[in-house]
């Protein structure tokens, strides 16, 4: 054994250490090529030395493989880590549970998507897509609006969404409205019978969802409408569907005498 590894503590060549920890010596020797594990020592002829104090970054790699992190991930992580594995640990846990909430907005959105074909088999596809994303995204645009909306009208849309046998039915109740004024479009004009019945429909819900609340979400959209919004969804309606039911609720509301001509 030469000098320097006589010097180290508990010294062992990568077969005992392989032996030690159970891990294979390719493996080792392939945590060593991606920066993640190197050993203490590395003698002129290329033998390899480890002590025990390299099986707490072994431990750790083993760990967050285990937790389902790619291995590109925990070399970073490897490289740039100052703190204890207890500290590591800490850290994962925090990203797992941000991926466990993306998660849980997919496993919501297959579940709405499933009920909401239940009610309407035919659904138009960008209605379809604009509720999955509607869902996907709630928690980026509850983010956003909560800069925008006052305190009080934004722990009402909380309690709104944490109701969720509501949001399913309104979810269902919104693919079926978008799906039928899809349908109008083109066929009547935005005064129609036929489609007055659809925006009827349409006001009522938004009185229901939103009470006396309504004033307030108004009154801040139409102040967003002159600002560069995020995107966080496709609509479910063209630029041109999108004005022909612009018209449809604006001569919806002049008739209920809820909003008057400029």
């Amino acid at each position: 054994m030469v000098p320097e590894v006589m010097e180290m503590e508990n010294a062992m060549t990568i077969g005992q250490f392989s032996k030690l920890s159970g891990v294979s010596q390719r493996t080792l020797r392939f945590y060593e090529e991606k920066g993640m594990l190197k050993p203490s020592y590395v003698s002129e002829s290329g033998r390899r030395y480890y002590t025990a104090d390299d099986l707490i970054p072994l431990q750790q790699i083993i760990t967050l493989k285990y937790l389902g992190f790619p291995l590109d991930e925990i070399s970073q992580m490897m490289e740039r880590q100052t703190g204890s594995l207890k500290d590591t640990l800490l850290a994962q846990k925090q990203a797992i549970e941000q991926k466990r909430q993306h998660l849980d907005q997919i496993i919501k959105a297959l579940d709405h998507a499933a009920a909401i074909l239940e009610v309407e088999e035919s659904l138009d596809p960008s209605v379809f897509s604009f509720l999955i994303q509607s869902i996907l995204s709630e928690n980026q645009q509850m983010e956003y609006l909560s800069q925008v909306f006052p305190e009080q009208t934004m722990d009402y849309l909380k309690s709104l969404f944490s109701d969720k046998e509501k949001e399913l039915e309104w979810n269902k109740r919104s693919a079926s409205l978008f799906h039928s004024l899809k349908q109008v479009i083109g066929r009547y004009p935005p005064e129609a019978e036929e489609v007055q019945e659809l925006v009827e429909e349409l006001w009522a819900m938004t009185q229901e969802i939103f009470g006396e609340h309504w004033q307030v979400l108004n009154a801040a959209a139409d102040q967003l409408e002159a600002e560069e919004l995020p995107r966080f969804v496709t609509s479910p309606f063209t630029p041109e569907e999108e004005k022909f039911v612009q018209e449809a609720c604006d001569y919806y509301m002049k008739k209920k005498g809820l909003i008057t001509d400029a």
